[in-house]
């Protein structure tokens, strides 16, 4: 309805079918469904239903202090409680449709959760590993791509490095080259002026002999 969706002309109540079980979590859960049928209503009508119940600010004020009175927290819990809770926990079966210590359940009643519990896990792993499955069929190609991608990635970032290394070399060889060529010139310089220096002096014996 938010997303400007097409909006269902009837809504489906299969969903929204009160619990069959009596217990004090079914009622809420009754309750939840039954205001999310109205809202359903609501939505795909467009209209205030009439099996509504419309409360007034006070109640509704009265309803949220007691919801914050609820969810206020408790006494803390020392480490021997949270102890004794994990335990707890730990020992935690559905038996009969209600969560239940697995010690204070009959042995057939245990060998019963138990395998429950196991074949609930089993059936999780099943799926698991179908959907990993799907997944590996659907993504292999991308995967491959990718693979390839990477190999080509490693090889251009080592032909960079290569490269920087290369240059970083070519840097320092034209720096000392620089560096050289001056004083090869003075050396060639020198070297010029000396045999200008012999020239003239074996020209002047030569003319001597003349």
């Amino acid at each position: 309805f938010q997303r400007s969706l097409p909006v269902p002309k009837q809504p489906s109540d299969l969903a929204l079918k009160p619990s069959v079980t009596k217990a004090e979590t079914s009622k809420a859960d009754d309750l939840i469904k039954a205001q999310m049928s109205v809202l359903l209503e609501w939505y795909t009508t467009g209209k205030h239903p009439t099996s509504a119940e419309y409360y007034s600010k006070g109640e509704l004020d009265d309803s949220r202090k007691l919801s914050m009175a609820e969810l206020e927290a408790g006494p803390p819990l020392d480490a021997a409680m949270w102890s004794a809770v994990k335990q707890c926990r730990a020992e935690l079966v559905l038996s009969k449709g209600e969560f239940t210590r697995l010690g204070v359940l009959p042995r057939a009643e245990q060998i019963e959760a138990l395998t429950a519990q196991f074949q609930l896990y089993r059936e999780w792993m099943n799926g698991s590993a179908k959907a990993e499955k799907r997944l590996r069929v659907k993504l292999g190609g991308y995967q491959v791509i990718a693979g390839n991608l990477s190999i080509k990635i490693t090889e251009v970032r080592n032909e960079a490095e290569l490269i920087v290394v290369e240059k970083s070399t070519f840097d320092r060889l034209a720096t000392h080259e620089s560096m050289s060529i001056t004083k090869r010139v003075g050396h060639l310089m020198k070297e010029v002026k000396q045999q200008e220096e012999r020239e003239r002096e074996l020209q002047k014996k030569f003319d001597a002999l003349k």
